[in-house]
């Protein structure tokens, strides 16, 4: 009787919980130390989305490859290469530490410029959010930019425009190191990097095109250029405007960054910080 009273009591309490730990560990068990975090932090998600039975799709375990359709990601259906790193450390941002929290904002964006847009997750978030604002998405790497054009088309999402460009102001074009789906200016130039040309766009070329009383929300990921561009162009930004910001180099500019955005009228406070990797965000509406 008590251990049928504690079975009834689990399966009423949460069946999905259940559910989503017995998949997980059959998962964990066929990845290996350093992907088995991550493989398993995603394939729960999964899960838990679908509403998967753990022996129905055991087959279904095997693969590193998995399409879901989550609100993190602005409901677009997308595919997770679980063995990307690159990519799984991107996903970390958005599903687990909620770097780029929209309800942050004081005012309704009409222009999102999303510099480094990756595969466009930041995009879809912000358009789900905000759908009748302009969006511009600046990404260099060509796979990159096909799988985002890809699901701007399938979902159907409006007022976009797309630049396969690097955001820098070194030229018309400029070199970037390719590892994998991410691409970064690379001044270690090692014999076993792959370099490859790419056409660039200034940031100030974006905001020249802005209507003056534009409301701006700006995110900038972009490996290390961002400090082509920061603190510089503070001054130059809208007066109603929110800054998601990662930079690359520790404090040593995000102290000469954050007194300058302070200095404008914006305020600033700090999202995430692992070594030589800060997130922050600054806004200022008046």
């Amino acid at each position: 009787m008590f251990q049928s009273n504690r079975l009834r009591s689990l399966v009423k309490r949460t069946e999905s919980d259940v559910r989503i730990f017995l998949e997980s560990l059959l998962f964990a068990a066929r990845y290996k130390k350093k992907n088995s975090f991550r493989a398993l932090f995603f394939f729960r998600l999964y899960i838990e989305v679908n509403h998967i039975s753990p022996f129905r799709n055991f087959f279904k375990l095997r693969t590193k490859t998995v399409t879901l359709r989550l609100p993190h990601f602005g409901d677009m259906t997308l595919k997770f290469h679980l063995d990307d790193h690159f990519q799984m450390a991107i996903c970390e941002e958005f599903v687990k530490y909620n770097v780029y929290d929209l309800s942050a904002l004081t005012f309704v964006p009409d222009s999102i410029i999303d510099c480094g847009a990756y595969k466009g997750y930041f995009t879809f978030r912000a358009a789900a959010m905000f759908p009748y604002c302009k969006k511009v998405c600046i990404e260099p790497h060509s796979q990159n930019m096909i799988e985002l054009t890809s699901v701007v088309y399938r979902e159907g999402l409006g007022n976009v425009q797309l630049i396969n460009k690097a955001i820098s102001d070194a030229g018309e074009t400029i070199m970037l190191e390719k590892s994998g789906s991410n691409m970064m200016a690379n001044l270690d130039l090692r014999a076993d990097i792959i370099l490859q040309e790419v056409d660039s766009i200034s940031l100030y070329s974006l905001l020249d095109d802005l209507a003056p009383s534009a409301k701006l929300l700006l995110k900038m990921d972009i490996e290390g250029s961002e400090l082509d561009f920061f603190p510089g162009c503070i001054k130059d930004l809208p007066s109603c405007c929110a800054v998601f910001l990662e930079t690359h180099d520790g404090w040593h500019s995000l102290t000469h960054i954050k007194e300058a955005f302070i200095n404008h009228g914006f305020s600033f406070s700090l999202i995430r910080e692992r070594g030589a990797f800060i997130d922050s965000f600054a806004i200022r509406n008046p």
